[in-house]
C-alpha cells in the first residue's frame, strides 16, 4: 500500500472522528459529514490494497448514515463491503453484509435494490457455499413479492431449488419447485422457465424413487414442457410403469434430458432404473416356490386320504364287535356242556 493512500485514509479518519466529537458549542455529532469522511477513507484503503481496513471504514460509515436515517446511503456502503469481502474470499461476510444491506434497502422502500443485492451475493457464494446462496435467493423472492413481481419471485425460487438439488436436499427442493410452479401458474405458466422447473420436479421425484409422485407431477405440470421434453418424460415414466429397464435407459440418455439445467441433468445418473432381467428372475423364482408349495400340499392331501381309507368305517367295527360277542357266547355254552359230561 502506498504511503500516499495511507496518509489520505488516515486524514479522512481523523476528520470523521472530529465530526463525531461534541463540545460546549457543538452538542450533536455531525454524522452525515463523518459518514462521508469514513467513505472516503474506505476508498483510499481500497485503492491502496488494504481491503480489511476499507471494510472497517465502510462499517463505520454505515453506522453514521443510519444515525441520520439515510438508510439508502447506509445500504450502499454495505453493498461495497459485499464486493470487498468477495475479494478477500470471506463468504460468511458476503452473506452477512448482503442481508444487512438488503434490510436497510427494504426499510427505505427500495425493494428492487434489496433484491439485486441479495442476488449479487447469492451468485458470489453459490459455487463455493451453495447452502448459503439458497437462503439469499429465498429472501430475494420474498423481497420482490409474489404479488408485485411474481415472475422474478418464481425465478429466484427456481434458482434456490436447483441449489437444493445440488446439496441433495431433495424434499426441500420438491417444496420449492412446487412453490415456483404455483407462482408461474398464476402467469399462465407458458414459458421456458416453467417447463424447466416442471421437468426438474419429475426428475427429483424419480431420484427419491417415488414413481407415483413423479407421475402426478408430470400430470400436473408436464404441459409446460416443450414437446421434446414432454415426449421423453412420458416415455421414461411409462418405462417405470412397465418395469422396462432398456426403455428407461434409452430415455435417460436422450438429448432432451442432457439439455436440462445442469443440476437436474446430473440427477439422471442417480436415478435407479427398473431392472427387466431382475424382474423376470424374481418372477421365475416366485413361480417355482409356489409350485413347490402346491406339490407339497398335494402330497399331504394324498397321504391323508390314504390314512383315512385304512381305518374301518364305524358300521364294520360294530359288526365285528357283535361277531366277537357271539363267538364268546358259543364258547361259554360249549364249556357248560363239557362240565355236565
Amino acid at each position: 500500500m502506498s504511503n500516499g493512500k495511507v496518509r489520505e485514509a488516515e486524514e479522512n479518519i481523523r476528520q470523521a472522528e472530529k465530526y463525531l466529537k461534541t463540545s460546549m458549542f457543538k452538542w450533536n455529532p455531525d454524522y452525515d459529514s463523518a459518514g462521508d469522511a469514513y467513505s472516503r477513507a474506505a476508498t483510499a484503503y481500497k485503492v491502496g490494497g488494504d481491503k480489511k481496513k476499507a471494510i472497517e471504514c465502510l462499517n463505520k460509515a454505515c453506522d453514521c448514515y443510519k444515525q441520520m436515517r439515510a438508510l439508502f446511503q447506509a445500504a450502499r456502503v454495505l453493498d461495497q463491503a459485499v464486493l470487498l469481502s468477495r475479494d478477500l474470499n470471506q463468504m460468511d461476510d458476503v452473506v452477512q453484509y448482503a442481508e444487512r444491506g438488503a434490510l436497510l434497502f427494504r426499510q427505505d422502500g427500495s425493494n428492487e435494490s434489496a433484491a439485486q443485492l441479495l442476488e449479487k451475493a447469492a451468485k458470489i457464494v453459490e459455487s463455493s457455499c451453495p447452502e448459503k446462496a439458497i437462503g439469499l435467493y429465498e429472501k430475494a423472492a420474498d423481497t420482490v413479492g409474489f404479488e408485485d413481481r411474481p415472475r422474478e419471485a418464481a425465478d429466484f425460487l427456481a434458482r434456490a431449488a436447483r441449489l437444493q438439488v445440488r446439496c441433495k436436499k431433495f424434499d426441500e427442493s420438491v417444496v420449492t419447485l412446487e412453490r415456483s410452479l404455483n407462482v408461474m401458474h398464476t402467469l399462465g405458466g407458458n414459458n421456458a422457465a416453467a417447463g424447466r422447473s416442471a421437468a426438474g420436479l419429475v426428475m427429483v421425484q424419480l431420484v427419491k424413487e417415488d414413481n407415483v409422485a413423479a407421475s402426478k407431477a408430470f400430470e400436473a405440470w408436464g404441459n409446460y414442457c416443450d414437446s421434446e421434453t414432454f415426449t421423453v418424460l412420458k416415455s421414461l415414466l411409462e418405462a417405470f410403469d412397465d418395469q422396462d429397464g432398456d426403455a428407461a435407459k434409452e430415455a435417460i440418455n436422450s438429448k432432451a434430458i442432457r439439455d436440462f439445467d445442469i443440476d437436474f441433468a446430473r440427477l439422471a445418473k442417480s436415478i435407479v432404473l427398473p431392472d427387466s432381467a431382475g424382474l423376470e428372475a424374481a418372477a421365475a423364482k416366485l413361480g417355482a416356490e409356489r409350485a413347490a408349495v402346491a406339490e407339497k400340499e398335494k402330497a399331504a392331501a394324498i397321504a391323508a386320504k390314504a390314512a383315512t381309507s385304512s381305518i374301518a368305517p364305524p358300521e364294520v367295527v360294530a359288526q365285528e364287535e357283535r361277531n366277537l360277542e357271539q363267538e364268546k357266547s358259543h364258547d361259554h355254552e360249549d364249556d357248560e356242556e363239557d362240565d355236565l359230561c
